[in-house]
């Protein structure tokens, strides 16, 4: 798939088993800014290279998961990974929906449209599996994040909280 964005031609397609190694690359980049905003909780990268990689595979190598990878030119400059899911809680209509798990674009590529690009290719890929609805979360942090998520027409439908718990945390 080829596709003319703003001044940059960019191609997207499908990952396969030997993308492994580049979306664990895109994905540390990813992972740096959530372990600078929230090193609680998210792990140092840098001290487990490659570990990530089982992790990935099942967005290659299972039907109702996909990853994506946009180049510019042969340069890998981002991905995006998803999987179809419908929830089996009683209280929850049985809809089946698209979760965006992650995104990631190359700084030096960032507000060019790419993330845009990746995530109309999800669209498609789930309306193709009849998804109804895309979904995703997103840290608070992640500001320029939530401004694409708003722009493509996403909206808030709930908030996620948490407190870490301990003999000194107590309410």
């Amino acid at each position: 798939m080829e596709i003319k964005n703003l001044d940059m031609e960019l191609s997207i397609r499908e990952a396969i088993r030997s993308d492994i190694a580049i979306i664990s690359d895109l994905a540390r980049e990813l992972n740096i800014i959530h372990h600078k905003a929230r090193p609680d909780i998210y792990a140092d990268v840098t001290l487990n290279e490659g570990a990530d990689e089982p992790h990935w595979m099942e967005f290659i190598e299972t039907d109702d998961h996909v990853a994506f990878i946009a180049r510019h030119d042969s340069l890998p400059i981002g991905f995006i990974a998803a999987n179809i899911s419908i929830p089996t809680s009683p209280l929850l209509k049985p809809v089946p929906g698209c979760r965006i798990c992650s995104i990631c674009v190359l700084e030096t590529y960032r507000g060019q449209g790419v993330g845009k690009v990746l995530m109309n290719r999800v669209r498609e890929w789930a309306l193709a599996r009849n998804a109804q609805e895309l979904r995703l979360a997103v840290w608070h942090f992640n500001k320029a994040a939530i401004r694409l998520y708003e722009e493509f027409g996403f909206e808030v439908r709930a908030l996620e909280m948490g407190m870490p718990i301990s003999s000194k945390g107590k309410a």
